[in-house]
């Protein structure tokens, strides 16, 4: 039962890191977008848009939960920590873009 439980939680790790990297690059893809503007308020939309991803990361880290599926990392440290330096990953898709496009 444990190397169930042990796999499930491998699954998580992997599908969470994965949905997290396609997170920035759609990320990445709408603030080059916004960012190809000259209007002051599409640059304030790119760096609100670039926070939402370190809110739900810093989110899963500072509560232990992943919240649309409500699922508990209590028993899961790597992830737990993965969280933690996805947040701060997540705001290199704006700085990036910031420095190619603006």
């Amino acid at each position: 039962m444990e190397v169930i439980i042990e796999a499930a939680g491998y699954r998580l790790n992997i599908l969470y890191i994965a949905l997290s990297c396609l997170g920035l690059h759609i990320n990445f893809t709408v603030v080059k977008i916004l960012l190809k503007s000259q209007k002051t308020t599409h640059h304030f939309y790119a760096i609100t848009t670039s926070t939402i991803l370190p809110f739900f990361h810093f989110y899963v880290f500072n509560f232990g939960r992943i919240p649309f599926w409500d699922i508990d990392l209590g028993n899961n440290i790597p992830l737990y920590y993965i969280s933690f330096g996805l947040a701060w990953i997540s705001s290199l898709p704006y700085i990036i873009a910031r420095r190619l496009y603006s």
